[in-house]
């Protein structure tokens, strides 16, 4: 039988563990990539005193990278990470607001680990672009929190608490980002991409709504809300499912 083993992964290059420990761990679907969160100053570019995305790869053992790296050296910290299927993309929400595209005091952005597309991750240049927009490219002036990506990283959903994002937008709702809406494979180019609300009520009003989750095809997105997004709903809050493709939402845990 294979031998089973359990290692540390969260611990700084020369052997010291963070003092405060690490939160948010994610795995990549192939079992290659881990990404976690911590205060503690991995790497000597970490001098912001924050909160940082980083992520180790565990077949080659590859070097640990800090990922929440902003326009400056320092950056604005990171949280929240979650990869696609494959490992390539890396969402996270930072608090930075010296990146390109970054719209007021947080955002959502996407890493894209292997930008020249020649399958070889983690290279020189990775490239890391907001997906907290509008569909004309704006990013919100509001928090931004609680991403989820889905298996091919084309689609992006966050919670947006302001109300410029979509018209007609309320506070505090589940958007979804698509990167590709021309369909032809390249992710995030200019002009390209657009932004929807989909915490909508079954007669289509949008509706608050918080820890969004995508199906690895994009098709479903879940999400909790307290508020009346069908007939008969409690006042407690509850677990919603919508299907773009059918652009119907379904209760999927009824309040207690």
């Amino acid at each position: 039988a294979n031998a089973v083993s359990t290692k540390r992964y969260s611990i700084a290059p020369n052997g010291v563990e963070p003092e405060n420990g690490v939160t948010d761990g994610e795995i990549s679907a192939q079992g290659d990539t881990v990404a976690f969160v911590t205060d503690m100053s991995f790497v000597n570019s970490d001098q912001n005193d924050a909160e940082d995305v980083y992520m180790r790869g565990l077949v080659t053992n590859a070097a640990l990278k800090r990922v929440s790296v902003g326009g400056a050296v320092d950056g604005g910290g990171g949280d929240q990470p979650a990869f696609s299927a494959n490992g390539r993309y890396l969402v996270y929400h930072t608090f930075a607001s010296d990146i390109p595209g970054a719209g007021g005091k947080s955002g959502i952005f996407v890493r894209d680990r292997d930008s020249d597309a020649d399958g070889i991750l983690d290279e020189a240049n990775p490239t890391t672009r907001i997906v907290s927009v509008n569909s004309a490219g704006v990013g919100s002036s509001a928090l931004t929190l609680y991403p989820d990506i889905s298996g091919d990283g084309r689609y992006v959903v966050f919670v947006g608490y302001g109300t410029d994002l979509v018209p007609g937008a309320v506070a505090r709702a589940v958007y979804l980002h698509d990167r590709d809406t021309d369909a032809d494979g390249i992710l995030g180019e200019p002009g390209a991409s657009s932004t929807a609300m989909v915490s909508l009520a079954e007669d289509g009003p949008g509706k608050q709504g918080s820890n969004p989750a995508i199906s690895p095809n994009g098709r479903f997105v879940v999400f909790e809300s307290a508020e009346t997004l069908m007939a008969g709903d409690g006042p407690l809050r509850a677990v919603y499912g919508r299907d773009r493709q059918a652009a119907k939402t379904n209760r999927v845990r009824a309040p207690p």
